[in-house]
């Protein structure tokens, strides 16, 4: 019978201190560090994924508020546009009236051989039978025609507007004071509607013609 030899404890103690080692590293080879891998990957996944989705909805909240920002100037500039329409649209009735009722008065000075002055300086002093007819005229532009120009307008539509208003008064006081109309004025109150007409087109079109921003050819009458 053959003898066992005994091995001494501190040797048992060593060798399995030694197979603990053995099997902890395995451990962790085979078991803690896949674990660990996999934790740290879907960790980086989540900020990855997060950061992508937070860049992405910040995007479209930005796009979105361009989109509305967008959308409130328009609507701004067609209510300006529509205000515009309205204002303009009076001044010019208003200043065609002004040359119908200029022409009727210089017709009354002309039929009832009344003197007039050029430039209505002492002109109802001087006028004995057109004297309704010569206030009517010069009355007939509202104030509140040329007030609503310079609040809504723009400043070339108001400076057009006085040019306007100035070359009807050139036209009736030329028919008035000769009792006809010289070419030059008649040319000059053509060219300060055309003008205007010019400025509603520019001011009014949503898209305005390449014509309506071209640089008049033609000098624009100021108001004396």
């Amino acid at each position: 019978m053959t003898k066992v030899k005994k091995v001494p404890l501190h040797l048992r103690r060593a060798a399995e201190l030694r197979r603990a080692k053995s099997d902890d590293k395995g451990f962790r080879r085979t078991i803690v560090f896949p674990t660990m891998v996999s934790l740290v990957s879907a960790l980086l996944g989540a900020l990855i994924g997060g950061g992508i989705t937070a860049y992405t909805s910040q995007q479209a909240i930005e796009a979105q508020q361009a989109q509305q920002l967008q959308q409130l100037e328009e609507q701004h500039s067609d209510s300006i546009r529509a205000t515009r329409i309205k204002v303009y649209q009076r001044f010019l009735a208003a200043a065609d009236k002004m040359l119908t009722l200029g022409q009727s008065f210089s017709s009354c000075v002309i039929k009832k051989h009344d003197t007039y002055l050029r430039g209505n300086t002492g002109a109802l002093d001087k006028l004995h039978h057109c004297k309704k007819a010569f206030k009517t005229y010069i009355t007939s532009m509202p104030p509140s025609a040329t007030d609503n120009l310079a609040i809504y307008g723009s400043k070339d539509a108001l400076n057009r507007a006085f040019s306007l208003i100035a070359g009807v008064q050139f036209f009736v006081d030329d028919m008035a004071t000769n009792g006809m109309v010289t070419v030059d004025k008649a040319q000059l109150l053509e060219a300060s509607r055309a003008g205007f007409a010019q400025v509603m087109c520019k001011d009014l079109n949503p898209v305005p013609r390449a014509d309506c921003l071209a640089q008049p050819s033609y000098n624009w009458p100021l108001p004396s």
